[in-house]
């Protein structure tokens, strides 16, 4: 079998003006994780950009910086569609061909939330909201219970891989056995903890549909 690895990498916009394109900051913002995915050789081989002019905006300046002489394929698609009840992310997957090489999505705080709540399992659930910065979750505790939902910020970015080899079966599974690899926040590359550490947590991986897809963690909180 052979060792291939797809990697997908799912980036929010940067900072939005009221006329729907970047700011300054959020240019810098967008700058600063390019040049994070370029320190680590996570060039795309295709770029799925969403529709809006902040996620254009944002797909411009990637490019630029990731593959500036090259031809990078840049699929456009509303990724806030996904925020629908009708969104199938596996037809999704299967549609950009992201089973092999390195997908970029640029798109949304949704496109985020809704990728990582629908791929990662509650061991990689654990282990992102073990390395977010404070001010990429809410936490609230209730009647013993700690929950933590995903809040990424402008500029932002998940990496996720899955070794896929050449069985068919991953044509199938196409949302199943991906890994978190790392997040970037703030213009870093935070790497995630041993996956052993899934097993010294009780939690459980939440994913609410309704209003927008969210991902959220509980577990129990010591008193």
């Amino acid at each position: 079998m052979t060792d291939t690895t797809a990697t997908l990498i799912v980036i929010r916009h940067g900072e939005p003006a009221p006329d729907g394109r970047l700011t300054q900051a959020g240019t810098n913002e967008v700058r600063a994780t390019a040049h994070v995915l370029l320190s680590r050789n996570l060039v795309p081989d295709r770029i799925v950009s969403s529709t809006p002019p902040r996620a254009g905006m944002t797909t411009n300046i990637i490019k630029h910086i990731l593959s500036p002489d090259s031809t990078v394929p840049v699929q456009r698609e509303n990724l806030l569609d996904m925020t629908s009840h009708i969104f199938n992310i596996a037809d999704f997957i299967k549609r950009h061909r992201a089973l092999t090489g390195v997908t970029l999505l640029s798109g949304h705080a949704e496109t985020m939330d809704c990728f990582a709540a629908s791929l990662l399992s509650p061991g990689d659930c654990a282990r992102l909201f073990a390395i977010l910065p404070e001010n990429r979750f809410l936490r609230v505790v209730d009647a013993g219970i700690e929950t933590l939902r995903f809040l990424p910020k402008c500029g932002d970015a998940i990496i996720m891989t899955q070794a896929t080899g050449d069985n068919p079966r991953y044509m199938r599974d196409v949302v199943d056995d991906w890994t978190l690899s790392g997040y970037i926040a703030d213009g870093a590359f935070i790497t995630p903890p041993d996956r052993d550490l899934s097993c010294k947590l009780t939690g459980e991986k939440i994913r609410r549909n309704a209003p927008l897809p969210a991902l959220y963690y509980q577990t129990p909180h010591p008193r």
